[in-house]
């Protein structure tokens, strides 16, 4: 028996260091390559392809007005950009705002929620670009974000480019500015060294494109992020991270709803794994198994090596260190939760990284559970407070919109 459960000790052991050592090692060597190929990217801007931008939007009245009129300011070429607004069933203003702009945008609203991705699917039908960019409601791109990204597929061999995610505007109060900080500044980082092979894994859903003709059904219970990269990728065309390809968003500043869209993130990760694992092959599969897959395990190595750690208490240094790197955390991550719950004010970094580190790996958790118990998620309500600090809207003019399901191109002059 006891041979076992030491088994189980260093076996977890082993795959926490790989988990989050391995990796930063590997990137080391792998940064030290060179790119996959010199291919001279298109920056003439009279051969720039068409390109169609999708904002999907529910109930996103507050940012909806800006979000337009930001995609309207891209620089890029008017005429060869196309701006499709995509309503989920909103019920509130959110598709009244797009009905404002005249000829500029294209607003496709649907009556009844569908999911998000069941909207896109449809939606696809009727974009024109040969190259597809993904975007939220509150997302704003920097200016040469769409032509950064389009440069990319002069190269026949680029299927997907991922752009950046910034967060900023952080709250004083309520905030996971430092942990969030941490955790977008390393899958940054890991975009772009796997970029300089074409092997980036996933997108983030705020802004990434895609050749039109490599897109594929999607899945209502798995992100798009997730799905598309991996089945492009998968197909045998590079995926790039694009890092002058910049979408600004507002954090989200509670720890609570960061927990829940944790929940989500996984549990559509884990649908998505199950759908698509097949398709993974050599080095694509050991990266996605390496920088995704296996950090949602955290917790179960954790309590693993904790209990093991326990029962051989006094066998030995390593044993013990374990154990008091556990207890040290473990402290840490209950002193920051009480400090915060109490006084809501920030926490010291390494305390707030501790106590994000916990939180994902709760929510990882909690999703593992989702996926056991067949229990999706297709549909959700977007995070309120990385919504507050955007600029509130009002409709300009009254439009009644049809109950039905409706594809028209909307009228009515920007002011």
């Amino acid at each position: 028996m006891n041979t076992i459960l030491q088994a189980i000790f260093y076996l977890s052991s082993s795959l926490l260091l790989m988990i989050y050592l391995f990796p930063a090692i590997l990137l080391l060597v792998f940064s030290r390559f060179k790119k996959v190929n010199n291919f001279s990217i298109n920056t003439n801007a009279e051969t720039m392809p068409k390109v169609s931008l999708l904002i999907s939007a529910f109930n996103e009245e507050k940012v909806i007005r800006k979000k337009i009129e930001n995609s309207l300011s891209l620089l890029y070429p008017s005429e060869l950009l196309e701006i499709v607004v995509i309503s989920d069933g909103s019920t509130d203003k959110t598709a009244e705002i797009a009905a404002g702009y005249e000829k500029r945008i294209k607003l496709i609203h649907f009556d009844k929620r569908k999911g998000k991705n069941s909207c896109i699917n449809e939606a696809l039908e009727h974009a024109v670009g040969e190259i597809v960019v993904f975007s939220d409601a509150n997302s704003m791109y920097n200016p040469e974000a769409i032509r950064k990204m389009a440069e990319h597929f002069s190269n026949p061999r680029v299927g997907c480019v991922v752009g950046k995610e910034i967060r900023k505007d952080y709250s004083e109060q309520e905030s996971v500015k430092t942990s969030d900080d941490v955790y977008w500044s390393m899958e940054n980082r890991i975009k772009e060294i796997l970029s300089l092979r074409g092997l980036v894994v996933v997108a983030n859903g705020s802004i990434f494109a895609i050749r039109k003709k490599l897109f594929c059904a999607l899945y209502n219970d798995v992100a798009n992020d997730f799905q598309l990269p991996l089945e492009i990728g998968a197909a045998g065309y590079q995926v790039l991270f694009e890092p002058k390809a910049k979408a600004f968003e507002d954090p989200i500043t509670n720890y609570k709803e960061e927990f829940f869209r944790k929940i989500r993130i996984v549990t559509r990760g884990l649908f998505g794994t199950k759908y698509m694992f097949h398709k993974l092959k050599g080095i694509r599969l050991a990266f996605f198994l390496m920088f995704k897959f296996s950090r949602w395990f955290t917790l179960h190595l954790l309590i693993l090596n904790f209990l093991t750690s326990i029962i051989f208490m006094g066998s030995g240094l390593l044993y013990t260190v374990a154990l008091l790197s556990h207890l040290f955390l473990y402290s840490a991550a209950v002193s920051g939760v009480v400090y915060k719950k109490i006084t809501h004010r920030k926490l010291p970094k390494f305390i707030d990284i501790v106590v994000y580190f916990f939180m994902v790996s709760t929510a990882a958790f909690i999703a593992g559970i989702n996926f056991l118990a067949n229990k999706p998620i297709s549909i959700w309500d977007c995070a309120k407070t990385n919504r507050n600090g955007l600029s509130n809207v009002h409709p300009r003019g009254e439009t009644t919109l049809t109950s039905q399901t409706q594809i028209k191109e909307v009228a009515s002059e920007v002011k």
